[in-house]
């Protein structure tokens, strides 16, 4: 598994992605604010195949800090996410020189809070009813990890 950085070539997988209803109510929370800086990946398998995607978004330079997601639509419990995970930490910590990574969670999304977990990130605290999704009120879960380099 590798990540690679999303090209226009990837724009028409993202968008077949997209298209599925399911996926695209369970990724629809709030949008990043695109004044920020997005670092958006592709996750690929070794042969290059396409298998879902991740970002870092929402980053502010100034506080050394952002938010980030991954979807991987068609390879779901395979582990792929928790090594993407891993990856997508590293390049914002080693290679971006952030400080903080923060994780927006809506409380249904039970294995993207058991994937947080995992990747050690921890649990700072509930926003209740801050998500509105077909009429109905929804707690995000917020969890953030934090370089341990200084």
């Amino acid at each position: 598994m590798k990540l690679t950085p999303v090209s226009t070539h990837d724009f028409a997988t993202i968008q077949s992605w997209l298209s599925d209803e399911s996926l695209f109510y369970t990724l629809a929370t709030e949008k990043p604010d695109f004044q920020k800086p997005i670092y958006a990946f592709m996750i690929r398998l070794e042969d290059g195949t396409a298998v879902g995607w991740c970002e870092l978004f929402n980053v502010d330079w100034h506080n050394r800090k952002c938010e980030a997601g991954i979807a991987i639509p068609d390879e779901r419990g395979t582990g792929l996410s928790l090594r993407a995970g891993k990856k997508l930490i590293q390049i914002a910590f080693e290679e971006l020189g952030l400080h903080r990574i923060t994780l927006r969670i809506p409380a249904s999304h039970e294995r993207s809070i058991k994937l947080a977990q995992l990747l050690k990130f921890t649990l700072e605290g509930i926003e209740k009813d801050a998500l509105v999704r077909n009429g109905v009120y929804e707690d995000i879960h917020v969890y953030a990890r934090i370089n341990g380099k200084r």
